[in-house]
């Protein structure tokens, strides 16, 4: 197994993991439930059950990404949980639909394409994972590796607003 296959899936069982107890909280679910219902992706009425499907998908997503048994098809729900979240992401931007990120729980910025670009970045992820993975278990290093780069994906919203060029303010005083 490849240095870099051994740390996407320990990587995206981490992205994963706070993804899904992330949303699984009151705040986080109530939100996903507004997102899902502002996207007008599905009918309303649908929104809360489709937010319970998307939870446990990350969850078990998540688990078997873990394992060095289940790793390829936690590889496999991971690249088609991507499919289905970038598309969605992708048609709501082409819709110019206002939405608020909840990819990991409450209180995400709105919806731009630095998300569509992290989750091309995980399904890309997802299969280099694919093509390297061999089953064997991953090593402590690899886990602090993707440990590290989990959290950098995870943060993404909060370095791209610290990293974007700031845009000067007019003074009151002049």
């Amino acid at each position: 197994m490849s240095a870099l296959a051994s740390i996407v899936g320990p990587m995206l069982a981490i992205v994963f993991a706070v993804a899904a107890a992330a949303k699984a909280r009151p705040a986080g679910f109530r939100e996903l439930v507004t997102l899902l219902r502002a996207a007008r992706l599905l009918p309303a009425a649908r929104a809360a059950p489709a937010a319970v499907v998307l939870i446990a998908a990350e969850a078990v997503t998540a688990a078997c990404l873990a394992h060095p048994a289940t790793v390829r098809f936690g590889l496999a729900a991971a690249g088609l949980l991507l499919v289905v979240l970038t598309a969605g992401l992708a048609v709501a931007l082409r819709r110019r639909v206002p939405l608020s990120c909840s990819c990991f729980g409450s209180g995400g910025g709105p919806i731009g394409v630095a998300q569509l670009g992290r989750n091309l970045v995980l399904l890309a992820c997802a299969a280099v994972g694919w093509a390297g993975a061999a089953g064997a278990r991953p090593s402590l290093v690899a886990w602090a590796a993707a440990a590290f780069a989990a959290a950098l994906l995870l943060r993404l919203d909060d370095l791209h607003d610290l990293l974007a060029p700031a845009t000067p303010r007019r003074s009151r005083f002049r």
